[in-house]
C-alpha cells in the first residue's frame, strides 16, 4: 500500500543525493539517508524546507523517496548538461559555445559594458599575429605592423579637416622635450640603399584659368611669448642642422649641410623670378642690437682648401677664402677678370694711399 507523508528537510548530502528528514506527526520520526528524486535541483534542498515523502512499501522504509520540495521554484528537469541537448544547430537556438573554448562569431557582437583584455593579451589578425596590445603603464597602446589612416589624425586635439595630421600641446613641460623625433640608430644600409629622414611631395594641379593660387613646400613658424620678470632665453633657432658620423671609417664623397637641387620646370609656362635663397630685411627691428644677414665662421681643421664663398661657373666670379691674411697687403677676396683672351681670378690687394683714400690693384692668382 503506497503512503505519502509530509516531512521537514534536516540535511542534504550532494555526493549521494540523499537527505535526512523528520516526518511530521506525533511522535516525530527521523529518517536518515532518504533517496531524493533526481529531478530536484540540489540548490532547492535547503534545511527546514517542507517536503513530501513517498513510501512505496511502508514495511520497507529504504524504498522511501523524497518526492518534492515545497517553497521552491519549478524545476526544469530533464537534461541539465548543455552539451547533451539535441537540436543545438537549429536556427531557433542561440548556439553559444563554451566560454573557455574558442568561438567563431558570424554576426556583429555588441558589448554594452565594453571589452577588457587580460594583461599582455593582444588583438590578433586572422593569421594569429598580435597587432594591438593594451597596457596599464606607458606605452598604453602598442600597434604592431603597418598602420594606415584613411582619415584625419589629431594628437591631443580633435581631428581637423584642414590638417591631415594635427598636434596640439598645452600645459607646462616637466622636462626638455621635442614634439617629433626620427631615430634610426639601429638601422643598417646595405649596398645601393638610400635613406631620407623626411620627404614630402606637395604636388598639386592648378585648375584651368585659376588665379592667385599658391603653394609652400615648408611653412614653419616658431617663437615664444612672455618673458617677464627678467626671464631670458639662451637662443632661438629656426633651423639647427648637425651632421653626425660617429665611429666613421668609410669614404664619404661629399658632406653638405643644406643642398638646393635644381628646379624641374617643364611645359609652356614661365617663372618671372627664381631665387635659391632669399633673405628679407632680417633683423630689421629697433629691438635688435647687432645684426648678421649671413655669417660664416672660419674652418680650422681641414687639410685641403678653405673657402667661405664660391660663386659662379667653373672659374668662379667670386671666391672668399677662409682665415686671416698672412701676407702684407693681400686679402682673401678673389674676383674673375677677362683680359681679352682668358678669364682668370685675381686677388684683391691693398694699393698705395692717394687723395681718394686707400687704393687697390689686382694680381693674377698663380695656378
Amino acid at each position: 500500500m503506497t503512503i505519502i507523508k509530509k516531512a521537514i528537510l534536516k540535511e542534504y548530502f550532494p555526493l549521494t543525493h540523499t537527505a535526512d528528514v523528520q516526518l511530521v506527526g506525533s511522535p516525530p520520526l527521523w529518517m536518515a539517508g532518504l533517496h531524493v528524486a533526481t529531478d530536484i535541483p540540489a540548490a532547492d534542498l535547503l534545511p527546514t524546507r517542507a517536503c513530501t515523502v513517498l513510501f512505496l512499501d511502508p514495511g520497507n522504509p529504504i524504498d522511501a523517496l523524497l518526492l518534492t520540495i515545497q517553497g521552491a521554484l519549478p524545476s526544469s528537469g530533464g537534461i541539465t548538461d548543455h552539451g547533451l541537448l539535441s537540436g543545438l544547430g537549429d536556427p531557433d537556438h542561440s548556439a553559444y559555445g563554451p566560454l573557455a573554448s574558442p568561438n567563431v562569431w558570424a554576426a556583429l557582437q555588441t558589448f554594452n559594458a565594453g571589452l577588457k583584455l587580460a594583461a599582455t593579451q593582444q588583438i590578433q589578425d586572422s593569421a594569429g599575429a598580435g597587432r594591438i596590445l593594451l597596457a596599464t603603464a606607458s606605452p598604453h597602446l602598442t600597434l604592431s605592423g603597418d598602420l594606415r589612416a584613411n582619415g584625419f589624425i589629431g594628437i591631443n586635439t580633435a581631428p581637423d579637416p584642414l590638417r591631415r595630421l594635427k598636434l596640439v600641446e598645452s600645459g607646462t613641460l616637466a622636462a626638455s622635450a621635442a614634439l617629433a623625433e626620427f631615430t634610426t640608430s639601429a638601422l643598417t644600409l646595405p649596398t645601393g640603399i638610400n635613406l631620407t629622414a623626411l620627404i614630402g611631395v606637395p604636388l598639386v594641379t592648378v585648375a584651368p584659368a585659376a588665379v592667385n593660387t599658391a603653394i609652400t613646400g615648408l611653412n614653419f613658424s616658431f617663437g615664444a611669448t612672455g618673458g617677464t620678470a627678467g626671464a631670458t632665453m639662451l637662443y632661438a633657432r629656426g633651423v639647427d642642422i648637425r651632421s653626425f658620423f660617429p665611429a666613421w671609417s668609410g669614404a664619404l664623397s661629399e658632406l653638405t649641410g643644406i643642398y638646393l637641387s635644381n628646379q624641374a620646370i617643364s611645359g609652356s609656362g614661365s617663372v618671372a623670378l627664381a631665387t635659391g635663397i632669399h633673405i628679407e630685411a632680417w633683423g630689421n627691428d629697433t629691438q635688435v642690437v647687432d645684426y648678421y644677414g649671413l655669417r660664416i665662421f672660419d674652418p680650422t681643421l681641414n687639410t685641403g682648401f678653405r673657402r667661405l664663398i664660391e660663386a659662379g661657373p667653373a672659374t668662379p666670379n667670386l671666391r672668399l677664402e677662409a682665415n686671416a691674411p698672412t701676407v702684407s697687403g693681400q686679402s682673401k677676396l678673389l674676383l674673375s677678370f677677362y683680359d681679352g683672351a682668358v678669364v682668370a681670378l685675381r686677388r684683391v690687394l691693398m694699393g698705395a694711399a692717394n687723395s681718394g683714400g686707400a687704393g687697390f690693384r689686382m694680381l693674377t692668382v698663380p695656378n
